[in-house]
């Protein structure tokens, strides 16, 4: 019978995080519109080392200084993409979930579309970091986790 083990650490810059199911989770909030989301942070780690990487930290650091202006990014971007103002109808769609950091140093947010039916499609993730942009969570989350890690 398998086991899931779960393991905490203190990282430095991420706080306390929990390893289980082969990843790293961890707690943050987010505030667009002034309603707070509690969501959950997401470091993804290479197969082999399991070890959180320096430009994962250095992203998360930014993310933690910039969050102001990335919260107000998300939220012109929603507005785009949702071709609407009313935050409210916004917010009824779309609710953030995680953020997720790639071996990579880049990261982006995602959120769960509360409207589509397709389960398997229907959420995306808001990329902040390389490049302000979207992709499917599913799409991004296997680039996220391959295992190319380039290094420091």
């Amino acid at each position: 019978m398998f086991i899931n083990k779960r393991k905490k650490i203190i990282n430095s810059v991420f706080g306390e995080l929990e390893y289980r199911n082969l990843m790293y989770h961890g707690k943050t909030q987010i505030t667009l519109w002034d309603k707070t989301f509690d969501i959950k942070v997401f470091p993804v780690t290479n197969s082999k080392s399991k070890e959180i990487t320096p430009k994962q930290e250095r992203a998360y650091e930014y993310f933690l200084k910039n969050t102001k202006d990335i919260q107000k990014k998300i939220e012109g971007f929603l507005k785009k993409i949702c071709e609407t103002q009313d935050t409210n109808l916004i917010l009824t769609r779309y609710e953030p979930y995680e953020l997720i950091f790639d071996l990579n140093g880049g990261f982006g947010l995602e959120i769960i579309d509360n409207v589509t039916d397709d389960e398997y499609d229907s959420d995306l993730v808001i990329i902040i970091l390389p490049d302000l942009g979207i992709d499917t969570s599913d799409h991004y989350l296997s680039n996220a986790i391959c295992d190319d890690y380039i290094g420091d």
